[in-house]
């Protein structure tokens, strides 16, 4: 009994012999091995976690950096469109003070390259008073007159311009079948007003064929110039029409005054 009362506390007390330290260590030997490797375990989770710290980090900057981009093209975009609304007002208070046709067509020729970068292109009026009159051409620039002629009878893109009443801009190139083969219009702005009885028509047409070599394609902010300018292009070429046929009027009366005091 002593025996094995003996045997079984010598079996739960730790062996301090030299196989048993060789092989696990003393208990404080243990005990540093276990905080060293604890160490290391909490060194490389704080490793990982801060490296997918700095990587959200980085996503977050990332996406900023792409937002903040966005927001300055956007920024430059509205300057752009404001600057082009300033000078269109001031080009639309000439177009309106101007008194003769001609000068009313220059007006709309300097915005069309100006503003919109347009290089050859036409405009066109209607040849009498009546709202079917057909379309007479006022300018041409860069454009022969046969291929601008042809735009305004068979271009189909002028054609739904004056039917909608509303800018068209082509989304691809396009052929008239007319001599040459020439290129289509990419844009046309009718010259839209409104009748004493508040019924629209188009008094004209703008016609464009071609831009500027720095410029690739016309934008949503060029439609809306055109819009402006067909709707404003319009009531100044009534204004100057009225103010040419009055003045003939009166240079008729002047001349019939002259005779009759003769």
């Amino acid at each position: 009994m002593e025996n094995e009362f003996g045997a079984s506390a010598a079996a739960e007390r730790p062996s301090t012999s030299p196989e048993s330290g060789a092989s696990g260590g003393t208990p404080e030997e243990q005990l540093a091995a276990l905080l060293a490797k604890a160490c290391t375990l909490a060194d490389g989770l704080s490793k990982r976690t801060g490296e997918r710290e700095v990587q959200v980090y980085e996503d977050q900057l990332s996406g900023l950096r792409v937002e903040n981009a966005g927001l300055e093209d956007r920024c430059n975009q509205l300057i752009r469109q404001h600057a082009a609304m300033v000078m269109l007002f001031v080009s639309s208070e000439r177009l309106h003070a101007s008194l003769e046709p001609h000068e009313v067509a220059t007006s709309i020729w300097e915005i069309l390259v100006n503003l919109v970068g347009a290089e050859e292109f036409c405009i066109a009026v209607r040849d009498g008073d009546g709202k079917d009159a057909p379309l007479a051409l006022v300018r041409c620039e860069q454009v022969d007159e046969e291929r601008a002629r042809a735009s305004l009878t068979r271009d189909p893109l002028v054609a739904r311009a004056l039917e909608e009443g509303n800018v068209v801009i082509a989304t691809e190139p396009s052929t008239v079948s007319h001599e040459g083969g020439a290129p289509g219009a990419i844009a046309a702005a009718p010259l839209r007003m409104t009748d004493t009885a508040g019924e629209a028509y188009n008094l004209g047409v703008i016609v464009v064929f071609k831009l500027l070599d720095h410029k690739r394609e016309l934008a949503a902010e060029d439609g809306d110039v055109l819009s402006l300018l067909g709707g404003h292009a319009a009531t100044a070429f009534v204004g100057a029409n009225a103010y040419a046929r009055l003045h003939r009027k009166v240079k008729t009366m002047e001349s019939l005054m002259n005779l009759l005091k003769k």
